[in-house]
């Protein structure tokens, strides 16, 4: 810190291993941060994350990839 106190810690198991696993707000909340950065609207994201967490549910993935494939556009290298 500015004022010369130092602080370490250590961690045995990273967050999101099965030994320290995620809730499921906090894997809602890194799925959205990850669409937030690729382009993909809050809204969109919400109405992904719903999809995802029901996915045994769906009976064609067209809508789930509707919302997310602008993603896979801008992330595209330019021809």
């Amino acid at each position: 810190l500015w004022d010369g106190r130092e602080y370490t810690g250590s961690a045995a198991f990273g967050k999101g291993s099965p030994q320290n696993p995620m809730s499921e707000t906090e894997q809602r909340r890194k799925f959205l941060e990850c669409l937030e950065v690729a382009g993909i609207s809050a809204d969109a994201g919400d109405r992904a994350a719903d999809l995802v967490l029901n996915l045994e549910l769906q009976r064609n993935l067209g809508p789930l990839l509707a919302l997310i494939a602008p993603a896979a556009q801008v992330a595209r290298p330019a021809p």
